[in-house]
């Protein structure tokens, strides 16, 4: 069973936009412990040339920039918080786009490269009464009240605006092609059915923050929008 969980592994891999390149998320295991090591790398397609090793560096979330050969990735700090970084892999430029973000999630580019959407978890303010009203079954759980909203980054000046907020959480689902709009979720709980929830997709114009409601549908699942932005594909079940 050692050849099956040691070694080498390849976890992922995500071509660069203009499919010449290769971005792999690699992970290894040594015995006799299990310690785990996990580090990315850039490697030309055709040649298999090493292009760039992120080996040994302390970085997460590594994605292509829609425009150019550049990589964006995370860098965190318990004290200061998250930041996001730009390298250019043509001029080796290193720059922070985002800085010192504390609880930052997950960040997503725009197709044209301009901006990033990105989350920021807030934790629910603390009961000091000493007595707790349940909202639900889940509200069990510790982290149940904790909540996570969008924010937009203008790479170019290093704005940000929050665009969402309220009860409850929003999740990204995607951009528009052409960077004016985007597509968030909510969950909302419904014992009454499975599968128990009720998710509200909605659509932001990013110019004016007018909102669009898709549906509200007791269902689980993602949406992207089409190559041209006139349709979405979604992929979930009622179950």
């Amino acid at each position: 069973i050692h050849h099956l969980l040691e070694g080498m592994f390849v976890d992922d891999v995500e071509l660069s936009p203009d499919g010449d390149l290769v971005l792999m998320r690699f992970s290894k295991v040594s015995p006799p412990g299990g310690d785990k090591d996990s580090w990315y790398e850039i490697r030309d397609l055709e040649t298999d040339r090493m292009v760039h090793s992120f080996r040994h560096a302390d970085i997460s979330s590594v994605e292509w920039v829609p425009d150019g050969r550049a990589v964006s990735y995370r860098t965190s700090d318990k004290k200061q918080g998250s930041s996001i970084w730009f390298f250019d892999l043509q001029t080796m430029e290193l720059r922070q786009v985002l800085q010192n973000v504390e609880d930052l999630g997950g960040y997503e580019w725009s197709p044209n490269g301009t901006f990033i959407i990105y989350s920021v978890s807030e934790e629910a303010p603390e009961d000091k009464g000493g007595l707790k009203r349940y909202e639900g079954m889940p509200d069990r759980w510790p982290w149940w009240r904790n909540r996570s909203f969008l924010y937009q980054l203008d790479v170019a000046s290093g704005v940000s605006r929050r665009l969402t907020h309220g009860y409850l959480t929003t999740g990204l689902q995607d951009i528009s092609p052409d960077g004016t709009k985007i597509l968030f979720s909510q969950s909302i709980p419904d014992f009454s059915q499975r599968p128990y929830s009720e998710q509200v997709l909605v659509e932001m114009d990013l110019n004016d923050f007018s909102i669009d409601s898709i549906w509200t549908i007791h269902m689980s699942g993602n949406c992207s929008y089409s190559p041209d932005g006139s349709k979405l594909l979604v992929l979930g079940s009622p179950a």
